[in-house]
C-alpha cells in the first residue's frame, strides 16, 4: 500500500511500496545501532509489508497500519506503537520490552510465542488473537479487549488485567502469578490454568 504521513517517504523500504509486495532486509541492516537508526513513522501505510531481521528499537511507528503485515524476528524493545493497526498481523518471534501498545488493534493477530514484557498494552484489541504462549510479564491490559482469545500456555506474571474483557478466552496452561484481576470480564473464560485464585481444572469442575 501507499506511503502517507510523516518521513513514510524515507523509510528504508521505500523502493518496495505496493499491495501485497515483499519488503525483505536482513544483514547488514539488522546490525546497525540504535544511535544510527531510531525511526520516526507516523500515520504511514505499510499494510501487507514484510519486515524480517530488524532492529526496530527505541523508534516511533505511532498511528500507522500494519494490517496483514509480516513483522518477523525483529526487536520492538521501548518503541511507541500506539493507536496502530495490526489486524490479522503476524509478529512471530519478536522480542519486545517496554513497549508503548495503547489503543492498537490487535484483532486475529499471531503473537504466539513472543516475548513482550512490561509494556503498555492498555485499551487495546486482541480479539481472536493468538497469544498462546507469549511471555507478558510485567504488561498492561487496563481496559483491553481479549475476548475469544488463545492464551494457552501464556506467562501473565505481574499483569494489570483490571476491567479487561477475556469472555470466552482460552486460559488453559496459562499462568497468572501476581495478576491483577479486578473487574475483570471472565464470561465463559476456560480457567484451567496455574497460580491464580481465578483458576480451577476445568476437567474435574462440575
Amino acid at each position: 500500500m501507499g506511503y502517507i504521513g510523516n518521513n513514510c517517504n524515507s523509510w528504508i523500504f521505500i523502493s518496495c511500496g505496493g499491495n501485497n509486495s515483499t519488503c525483505n532486509i536482513t544483514s547488514p541492516f539488522n546490525v546497525i545501532t540504535t544511535n544510527l537508526f531510531p525511526y520516526t513513522m507516523i500515520k504511514c501505510d505499510f499494510s501487507f509489508e514484510s519486515f524480517r531481521n530488524l532492529y526496530l528499537a527505541n523508534s516511533i511507528f505511532s498511528d500507522t497500519d500494519f494490517t496483514k503485515a509480516y513483522i518477523i524476528n525483529s526487536d520492538m524493545s521501548n518503541s511507541d506503537f500506539s493507536k496502530s493497526i495490526m489486524i490479522e498481523t503476524n509478529l512471530k518471534f519478536i522480542t519486545s520490552n517496554n513497549v508503548n501498545f495503547f489503543n492498537v488493534n490487535f484483532t486475529k493477530a499471531d503473537l504466539g510465542g513472543v516475548t513482550l514484557t512490561n509494556s503498555n498494552l492498555d485499551e487495546t484489541s486482541f480479539d481472536d488473537a493468538n497469544l498462546s504462549g507469549t511471555d507478558f510479564t510485567g504488561s498492561s491490559f487496563v481496559n483491553s479487549s481479549l475476548k475469544n482469545v488463545d492464551l494457552r500456555g501464556a506467562k501473565l506474571h505481574n499483569v494489570d488485567l483490571s476491567n479487561a474483557n477475556l469472555e470466552n478466552a482460552d486460559l488453559d496452561g496459562a499462568s497468572l502469578l501476581n495478576a491483577i484481576v479486578n473487574n475483570t470480564v471472565l464470561t465463559n473464560t476456560k480457567k484451567n490454568c496455574i497460580n491464580h485464585e481465578i483458576c480451577f481444572n476445568e476437567l474435574t469442575s462440575e
